[in-house]
C-alpha cells in the first residue's frame, strides 16, 4: 500500500519532489549507520564519494542551504547555523545525499533507465501543467519549475532519478504482505481493553515526618542539583507586530463585508458531514448477494448481524467527503439520501456496501459573527507598510549604535524590560514569563551576550522583535537557607510517597492472600472500591494515571499492584479483573488500517536494510574537511 501511495504521489511533479524528500526521510537514520567509520580525506573539491559517484563541496552546500531555507519557511523564524546544527540538519542532509547517491549508483549498475519519451509523456499528462482547456500549458510549466528553483534540464533529470528510485524500491519492497500473526499482534496492542477494581489511598491519611536540621541537610546535599539556581538573563525587548499597530476600529463595515464575500466559503463555511456505516465483503459476488437481500427487504443492520459485525466494525463516524480516503466510497456515500443503502462498491480495500444514517448540511457563519475578526485581519494587513517603515528607521538608528531604549523613545514605541528570565522562560519565582516569539527569543538570547548586536527576530505575523542582553546571572548552587521551605516541602512529599507505597505493598499482599479489596478498604477505613472498564494501553483514565495504565497492561489478569494516581499524590491499590481483545476480522475498516500501517512499516524496514547494504557494497568515503566547509561547521 505504501508503494502504491508513492506511485500515486509520483503522478505530479510536486508529488515526485515529495517522494524524493520522503525517501530522504526514510533513509536518513540508517544512512548514518553506514558512515560512522568512513571519515577520511579524499579530494579537496570532493565532499563525498559513493562508489564511483562524487559529490562536490558546492553540490553539498546547495543541498544544505535548500534544506535550511525550507526549514526557515516552515518555522517562519530565523534559524542560526548553531541552531540548525543542534537540530541535526547538517547530519541529516549529509545522510540524505549519501543515500540518494547510493540508490542512483545501484540503479545505474542494474542498467535501469527511463526513456525521454516516458518522461515527456508524464510531464504532458501532469494535471499541474494543464491550462483552463485541459491541455498542457507550456507557460504554466515554465513558471512552476522556475518558482521551485529548477531549470528545465535539471527538473527533467530529477524526475528521471525519482522514477528510477521508485522502480528500484518496487523491486525491493513492492510486494510486502504482513503475516496474519503480526496483524493479530498489532490488533491486540491497538484494541485490547482491560478492567480493574481499585482503592484510593489518599495522601491526606499520612502524617509526614518533620526533619531535624541534620536530616534536612543530608536530604538537601543528596539533591543539591535539583535546587540549583539556573542562569538568568535580563533583557530589553522591543516588539513591533501588526497586532500592536493595527487599528481595527478604523476599518469600515463595507471593507469587512467585501472581505467576507471573498473568503466566506473557505474560511467560515463548514462542509457537509455524514454519519456513514460500511460493510466490507471478501468478494464482489457476496456484496451483490447482500445488496439483493436489502432490495428484497432486508436491512443494513441485519446484513451486518449475519456477518457477526459489531457497531465498531461498521461505523466510520461522521465524516466530510474529503476525509474519506477511498474515493469510490466517498462518491457513493455522498450521493445517498438519508438511510439509503448503496449498491456494491468496488472500494480501494475491497467490495463494500455503505449507508448514511445522518446528514449534517453545509453551514456558513454569518457576517455579524465574524465582522470583528475580519476587521482585525484587514487592520493587520494595512499595518504591514507601517511595520516595514518602522523597521527601517529602527535599523538605521541601531546602525548608529543607539541603545534600544533610545530608539524606542525616539519613535514613540514602548520597550519592555525583563528583569530575569531563565533558559526555560521562567522568572526567579518559577513563573512563566510572557515573551514574544518565546522559543526563538530564548534560544537567541541565551546564545548572545551583553552588548552584542543581535539581528531582529521575524514574528509569525510578519513583525519583528529586537532584544538586548543587559545582565547575566550565572547558574549557581543555592544554599540550604535560601531554599529551606522548598527542601522541607520536598522532604515531606517524599516521605508521604514512601509511606503510601509501603502501605499499598502491605495491602496488596493481603489481597493476593485471599482478602477482597472491599474487606481491605473497610478495615483501613478507605472509600469502597471503584471499577474502571474499557482501559486502553498507555492511556490515563480518571484516577488511573498513564504509569498505572502501563503497569496494568504489563501484568496478567488477577494481579494486584499499586501505582501513583493521576494527581501524583494519592496511591492506588489495583486488581486487574478482565482483559478483552476484539477478534481480528480481516474485512473491517480497522483491519484494513492495520494492514496498511504494517505494510508501510515493513516496506520502510526493507528499504532501510537495502540501502544500508548498498552503501556497504559500494563503499562510502567522506572528506571531513570538505564537508565542514560545505556545511559551514566550525573548526574542530
Amino acid at each position: 500500500m505504501m508503494m502504491q501511495g508513492l506511485r500515486n504521489a509520483g503522478q505530479t511533479w510536486l508529488g515526485k519532489l515529495v517522494v524524493t524528500v520522503l525517501f530522504g526521510l526514510l533513509i536518513m537514520s540508517f544512512a548514518i549507520w553506514g558512515i560512522a567509520d568512513i571519515f577520511r580525506g579524499y579530494g579537496a573539491s570532493t565532499a563525498v564519494r559513493v562508489g564511483s559517484t562524487e559529490i562536490g563541496v558546492e553540490q553539498l552546500r546547495i543541498a544544505y542551504q535548500n534544506e535550511l531555507q525550507r526549514l526557515i519557511r516552515q518555522t517562519r523564524g530565523a534559524i542560526t547555523p548553531d541552531a540548525a546544527r543542534q537540530l541535526g540538519l547538517d547530519r541529516a542532509v549529509l545522510s540524505r545525499v549519501i543515500s540518494d547517491a547510493a540508490l542512483d549508483e545501484r540503479a545505474r549498475q542494474l542498467g535501469l533507465g527511463i526513456s525521454d519519451e516516458t518522461i515527456a509523456q508524464a510531464i504532458l499528462a501532469d494535471q499541474t501543467f494543464r491550462g483552463a482547456d485541459g491541455k498542457f500549458d507550456r507557460r504554466l510549466f515554465d513558471a512552476a519549475i522556475r518558482d521551485a528553483g529548477y531549470s528545465e534540464p535539471r527538473f527533467i533529470a530529477d524526475q528521471r532519478r525519482v522514477y528510477l528510485r521508485q522502480h528500484l524500491s518496487e523491486g525491493v519492497a513492492g510486494g510486502v504482505v504482513p503475516p496474519v500473526a503480526l496483524k493479530e499482534a498489532a490488533n491486540r496492542i491497538a484494541n485490547e481493553t482491560r478492567s480493574v477494581d481499585y482503592v484510593i489511598l489518599p495522601a491526606a491519611r499520612i502524617t509526614p515526618a518533620t526533619p531535624d536540621d541534620a536530616a534536612l541537610k543530608t536530604f538537601f546535599d543528596e539533591r543539591k542539583n535539583s535546587f540549583r539556581a539556573p542562569e538568568y538573563r535580563s533583557l530589553n525587548i522591543l516588539a513591533l507586530t501588526a497586532e500592536q499597530i493595527a487599528k481595527p476600529d478604523q476599518v469600515s463595515d463595507d471593507d469587512a463585508r467585501k472581505r467576507y464575500d471573498e473568503v466566506k466559503t473557505v474560511r467560515f463555511g463548514s462542509p457537509e458531514r455524514r454519519a456513514i456505516r460500511q460493510i466490507r465483503f471478501p468478494t464482489m459476488e457476496e456484496a451483490k448477494a447482500a445488496s439483493d437481500k436489502i432490495k428484497a427487504g432486508a436491512t443494513f443492520a441485519s446484513i451486518a448481524a449475519e456477518r457477526n459485525l459489531t457497531d465498531r466494525d461498521v461505523d466510520l463516524g461522521q465524516l466530510t467527503k474529503g476525509e474519506i480516503v477511498d474515493r469510490a466510497v466517498a462518491d457513493a456515500a455522498f450521493a445517498l439520501a438519508k438511510d439509503g443503502v448503496s449498491g456494491p462498491i468496488d472500494g480501494q480495500f475491497g467490495p463494500v456496501l455503505v449507508t448514511v444514517t445522518e446528514i449534517e448540511p453545509e453551514k456558513t457563519r454569518p457576517f455579524n459573527e465574524v465582522k470583528g475578526e475580519l476587521k482585525l485581519e484587514i487592520a493587520r494587513a494595512r499595518a504591514q507598510d507601517q511595520i516595514r517603515d518602522l523597521h527601517d528607521k529602527i535599523e538605521d538608528q541601531r546602525a548608529g549604535a543607539k541603545p534600544l531604549g533610545e530608539v524606542a523613545q525616539s519613535l514613540g514605541l514602548t520597550m519592555r524590560t525583563v528583569d530575569a528570565v531563565s533558559r526555560q522562560g521562567e522568572d526567579r519565582a518559577g513563573a512563566a514569563v510572557a515573551l514574544p516569539e518565546r522559543e526563538t527569543l530564548l534560544r537567541q538570547a541565551f546564545g548572545s551576550d551583553i552588548g552584542a548586536d543581535n539581528e531582529p527576530i521575524s514574528t509569525r505575523d510578519n513583525g519583528y522583535v529586537w532584544f538586548e542582553v543587559t545582565k547575566v546571572d550565572p547558574a549557581r548552587d543555592r544554599t540550604l537557607d535560601e531554599v529551606r521551605d522548598q527542601v522541607v516541602a520536598r522532604f515531606k512529599e517524599d516521605d508521604i510517597a514512601r509511606q503510601l507505597a509501603e502501605q499499598a505493598a502491605a495491602l496488596a499482599k493481603k489481597v493476593e492472600g485471599g482478602e477482597t479489596l472491599a474487606a481491605v478498604a473497610a478495615a483501613e477505613k478507605l472509600e469502597a472500591p471503584k471499577t474502571a472498564t474499557g482501559l486502553k494501553r498507555d492511556t490515563a483514565s480518571g484516577d488511573l494515571s498513564r504509569s498505572a495504565a502501563v503497569q496494568i497492561f504489563n501484568a496478567p489478569v488477577g494481579r494486584v499492584l499499586s501505582a501513583t494516581a493521576t494527581d501524583g499524590k494519592d496511591r492506588l491499590l489495583i486488581k486487574i479483573t478482565d482483559a478483552v481483545v476484539p477478534p481480528f476480522v480481516s474485512t473491517t475498516q480497522a483491519a484494513a488500517q492495520i494492514d496498511e500501517q504494517l505494510r508501510a512499516q515493513l516496506t520502510q524496514d526493507l528499504l532501510a536494510s537495502y540501502v544500508a547494504r548498498v552503501q556497504t557494497d559500494l563503499g562510502v568515503t567522506v572528506n571531513q574537511e570538505a564537508v565542514r566547509l560545505a556545511l559551514g561547521a566550525p573548526s574542530p
